[in-house]
């Protein structure tokens, strides 16, 4: 049975830019063409961009940000360097709001390298870009780290 995206325009648009993906010509934080960049290029509609690009979102191939536009997902896991196995280490993130899909897919990415490489994984959100939050959250991590706070 063929496979109804390549004989649809939408079809045709997510083809197009997951080739761009696969190939590397977008990497991980490219910014994809905005939609009525797309609707131009391909001559379609509004409607026939957005379900390409949804088709990607599914695919965890991008993200969308209402107002700031569509983003390549990175396909890298980061690795771990090499250490004594019994060696524990601890890293932070500090992160401003992030949006909820894409927050999770980075902190699930996070949490899972950390777990598989015996690394305690700390995590803190702040509101508002706050200087004074991020100050805290470091403070309290790096208390943390040395033993000095308990959670």
């Amino acid at each position: 049975m063929e496979d109804k995206t390549q004989t649809t325009l939408y079809g045709k648009i997510e083809q197009e830019l997951e080739l761009k993906i696969t190939n590397k010509d977008l990497r991980g934080g490219d910014k994809l063409p905005t939609e009525s960049e797309l609707m131009a290029q391909f001559g379609v509609s509004r409607m026939t961009v957005r379900k390409a690009l949804d088709i990607l979102v599914n695919k965890k191939l991008i993200e969308r940000f209402p107002g700031k536009g569509s983003f390549v997902l990175s396909t890298n896991k980061p690795k771990i360097i090499n250490r004594k196995k019994s060696e524990i280490i601890t890293i932070g993130a500090i992160f401003p709001k992030l949006a909820p899909s894409f927050g999770t897919e980075i902190l699930s990415t996070l949490s899972s390298i950390t777990n598989e490489n015996n690394v305690n994984f700390l995590y803190a959100e702040t509101k508002d870009n706050s200087f004074e939050d991020e100050s805290r959250a470091i403070q309290r991590m790096r208390q943390y780290a040395n033993g000095r706070l308990q959670i």
